[in-house]
């Protein structure tokens, strides 16, 4: 039935409650108490017969009113997507800070109790977030919602009038009111950001020069533009700090590489790339590194070596096609400086270095007139040099237990405010005017709200 013929029959009933009332007034009965039911059918009937006359012209009072308000149906919906994916991103938060690794089983009581929060939070919000969708979902009826009030309204003797004015006030205010709701919110309270939550992808990464393996380094995972993990390279795999097995750890999804040693950053082939599609292995290659002895020496150039050749006693690396600008640096550990020479080329400099507490040497060497550079290096030295740099290596498990920062007192209160407490405000205001409006028709309809 449409809202059309829910209008028309609320009409015939309060024609037919007029009748009756006349029909009583008229009525030869000396009975007081009937009698007074003559003047409460007439008016009823005629209140419930404009209303249903005027019921379209209603929901367009309620549009004006919305307008006049500020708020609209697409901001509500914005609001809505915005905390269904708050109350995602918990979900998953809480499944990501509960799945610790086994160096850090000490840390997971902690962790489920922050996971239990979470939980909670998260249920919380999609409940209301829920709760105002079904609601915008009943507003999508507007037009039979109001019909049907207006018909129950109409019902002789106050049978339904209650429950008509009720939901008469409901259409009105909740139309006119609900599309306001991320208004009232954000004019008080302030959107709480919810940290990181990708998953965790698990596996091995291998790390290769253009002569081998990159025997040393620091290999940093970047993530949305922040650094979220680092992995010490040692014999061309990288390392955990915590673990010392060669099984790292990394958000799943867009991650960036770079390797660092010796105060040099490189960027790897491929510099990023997607876990989620990468397997258990991953293989970087850095061909700017030419040659490194163990950890205590390292050749590298701006470009790639055209050659790298090992004999017994050293390695011989060539460049060409150089131009202006390009280089090649030989560097080394503080105490590890090698036997090398310089076969083409120009020496243009020695200097040193410090980086993350460790100190070396270095030397620059540009090209030559036709663009190349040829340089050897002793392939073992004497120095057999630890660069010790798990001290600074950040395994990503230390990422995932820093998200429980994220849980403090404030922002459990701003997620409490603004995605729980001031929606429910918000609706309870709107609640009590719906009552309003209702008696203000005579529906006599009444709200208790038990306070505990």
């Amino acid at each position: 039935m449409e809202g059309g013929d829910l209008q028309l029959l609320a009409f015939k009933l309060a024609m037919l409650g007029f009748y009756l009332g006349v029909l009583i007034y008229a009525a030869p009965i000396p009975a007081s108490s009937i009698k007074r039911w003559a003047s409460t059918l007439v008016e009823d009937s005629l209140i419930a017969a404009l209303l249903a006359l005027t019921a379209a012209a209603l929901i367009a009072v309620a549009g004006y009113l919305q307008l006049l308000i500020g708020g609209s149906w697409p901001q509500l919906d914005a609001w809505l997507f915005d905390a269904v994916v708050f109350a995602a991103s918990l979900k998953a938060l809480s499944s990501l800070v509960t799945s610790l690794p086994d160096p850090l089983e000490a840390l997971k009581p902690l962790a489920s109790a922050a996971a239990s929060v979470m939980d909670e939070l998260s249920w919380a919000v999609t409940l209301l977030a829920a709760t105002v969708l079904g609601l915008k979902y009943l507003l999508g009826y507007s037009q039979i919602l109001l019909s049907l009030g207006v018909l129950l309204y109409a019902v002789p003797f106050r049978v339904a009038k209650p429950a008509g004015a009720w939901l008469i006030a409901f259409v009105i205010v909740f139309n006119a009111a609900l599309p306001a709701l991320p208004l009232f919110v954000e004019s008080i309270g302030d959107p709480p950001a919810v940290a990181g939550a990708e998953g965790v992808w698990v596996g091995r990464i291998t790390v290769t020069s253009s002569s081998g393996v990159v025997e040393a380094g620091l290999l940093r995972i970047h993530s949305g533009g922040e650094e979220v993990a680092s992995y010490v390279v040692k014999g061309g795999v990288a390392y955990s700090s915590l673990v010392k097995i060669p099984r790292v750890q990394a958000p799943l999804g867009l991650v960036s590489f770079t390797l660092e040693y010796m105060g040099v950053t490189f960027k790897p082939d491929p510099p990023a790339l997607d876990t989620s599609t990468a397997g258990t292995s991953i293989e970087l290659h850095v061909p700017h590194i030419a040659f490194m002895g163990g950890e205590s020496v390292m050749v590298y150039g701006s470009k790639q070596p055209a050659r790298v050749t090992e004999g017994e006693e050293g390695v011989v690396a060539s460049w060409e096609g150089l131009k202006d600008g390009d280089y090649v640096e030989i560097a080394w550990l503080e105490g590890c400086k090698p036997q090398y020479s310089v076969r083409e080329g120009d020496v243009r400099g020695e200097g040193s270095w410090t980086w993350e507490g460790l100190k070396g040497e270095y030397v620059y060497v540009e090209p030559s007139g036709e663009g190349r550079i040829v340089v050897w290096v002793e392939k073992w030295g004497d120095c057999d040099a630890d660069a010790g740099l798990e001290r600074i290596a950040k395994d990503y498990s230390e990422t995932l237990v820093s998200l429980l920062d994220y849980i403090t007192l404030d922002v459990l209160k701003m997620i409490i405010v603004y995605y729980i407490t001031l929606p429910g405000m918000y609706l309870s205001i709107l609640l009590v005017a719906t009552t309003g409006l209702a008696r203000l028709l005579g529906g006599g309809a009444r709200l208790r709200l038990k306070i505990m």
